[in-house]
Formats: C-alpha cells, structure tokens, sequence
C-alpha cells in the first residue's frame, strides 16, 4: 500500500476484500480470547455496580441495561433528550470521553481493552457531569 499509490483501491469488484476479511479474523482471534472475554465481563460488572451504588437513589437515575463493556445508564427526568445531549457533550468537551446519548439513555461502549484504571476515570466523571447537570435541571 505504502510504494503503490498509498490507499487501497476500493470499487464494485472485490478489491481490498482480502485485507478486509483478513483484518476481520485477527480481530476475532483477539476477541475469542478466554482471559480478554472475563475481563470484558469483570469490568462491565464493577462499572454497572459503581453506577448503581453511586446514582441508584437519584431521582433521575431509572435503569442500568446490558452485559460486559456495552450497556446503557438509562435517566428519567422532564426533559430527556436535552439532559442527554449535554451530558454527552459535557463528557466530550470537558474530558474527551465519548458516549452516546440518545432519547432516555447513555450507552456506554468503551473499548474492550479497557483498563480499570481507565474505567475509574470514566465512571468518576460520569457520576460527577450527572449529578452536576441534574441538579441544574432540578
């Protein structure tokens, strides 16, 4: 790719298809790795618990959804496309830490090689940006 003319050359044939599929089965090695799947599941239980523990009894906090590192803190409160949208972008602005809120949840997806260390970074300004914003919407 590098001496040739520097991408790859994607059109209706089956150009790049290989490297594709190769991409695709290095990915899936790495995934179906035992010890890599347990820490994904390890992680995403201590992240949910700290969550519940930290935002259970708040008047907005509604649910938590999901498995491993892909789940969902579900508010409810009068506005909850607004509350969603500034929390996402509070995350982002203030701390580059990218989630997705949408209509009543923030789904959080982090990478599955995420580190505990990192996770406790996230979940501190999570809970922090929530509460903050929540009790400017009380």
């Amino acid at each position: 790719i590098k001496n040739g003319q520097g991408r790859l050359q994607v059109t209706t044939t089956h150009q790049a298809h290989s490297l594709g599929v190769a991409a695709a089965l290095a990915v899936q090695k790495i995934i179906h790795n035992d010890e890599l799947l347990n820490h994904v599941h390890v992680l995403g239980e201590y992240m949910r618990k700290t969550l519940k523990e930290e935002l259970g009894q708040h008047s907005y906090f509604r649910d938590l959804r999901g498995r491993g590192l892909r789940f969902s803190l579900e508010y409810q409160c009068e506005n909850k496309h607004e509350f969603g949208q500034k929390l996402e972008k509070v995350m982002l602005d203030k701390h580059d830490i990218l989630i997705s809120a949408k209509w009543h949840r923030v789904c959080i997806t982090p990478a599955l090689t995420l580190q505990k260390i990192e996770a406790d970074i996230v979940m501190e300004k999570l809970i922090k940006e929530f509460r903050a914003l929540a009790s400017g919407h009380l």
